[in-house]
């Protein structure tokens, strides 16, 4: 599996790096679309514990072309994007292998605002995520196989919305999309100026059926503890 890495932000690559390296059950290899300093990253991926490419992007290039410059460098049968400042449970990527062998799907992904980190507010908030054959998945979840993904056309050349115009474009030619749980990933909110997506927090946290003070990833949450919500 090839693990398309865009980001604009050294500092939090590192750690998009090390939760990458920490994916157990899995073989992969990460590709590094360094949007803007690529001149800094052979320091950063010489001791990552996975194989790393990394791909000069211009920082004038937009959020889609950075992910495909990605793609256009990946060599695995599948390929799955990773949001840099998001969280993911070191069995993230097996899990969601093991979704997408059990339903037979052709595209994977997670739940799109189950588990939410709103920075403004230093708190975890979950609500109930749909699971099951969907339109969309999360962005920083969608996972495919390469050749399906070059047979759509890649992921367009656009600053937001990539995630959506490309899974219409997958929708449009026939694809299974499926939505696994989101315990899994951990999305961290922070000032929407700092994001593609410009949804306010409030959007991204209004139904919420519990919250956490600081950062509390679903894995860490026992089951019972949701259940008792849900019955409530």
């Amino acid at each position: 599996m090839s693990v398309l890495l865009a980001s604009r932000r050294p500092h939090l690559a590192v750690g998009a790096l090390a939760q990458i390296a920490g994916q157990v059950g899995v073989q992969v290899e990460v590709v590094l679309a360094a949007h803007g300093w690529a001149d800094r990253a052979a320091g950063m991926v010489s001791g990552a514990g996975v194989p790393v490419t990394v791909v000069d992007v211009d920082e004038a290039v937009p959020y889609g072309g950075v992910v495909q410059a990605a793609a256009g460098r990946a060599s695995g049968s599948l390929v799955s994007v990773w949001d840099d400042d998001d969280w993911y449970a070191p069995t993230y990527l097996a899990g969601l292998l093991a979704e997408r062998q059990r339903v037979g799907a052709d595209v994977v992904g997670v739940t799109l605002r189950e588990w939410v980190y709103a920075a403004e507010h230093d708190r975890t908030y979950w609500r109930p995520g749909l699971v099951g054959w969907f339109w969309h998945v999360a962005g920083g979840s969608i996972t495919l196989p390469r050749a399906l993904l070059a047979e759509v056309g890649g992921f367009p050349m656009v600053g937001s919305g990539v995630d959506g115009l490309v899974l219409a474009r997958l929708r449009e030619m026939g694809a299974g999309i499926y939505r696994a749980d989101g315990r899994n990933y951990l999305r961290r909110r922070m000032r929407p100026e700092w994001h593609t997506c410009q949804t306010p927090t409030a959007g991204w946290i209004s139904g919420a059926a519990l919250s956490w003070p600081g950062v509390r990833p679903g894995w860490t949450v026992p089951e019972e503890e949701l259940a008792q919500a849900v019955q409530a």
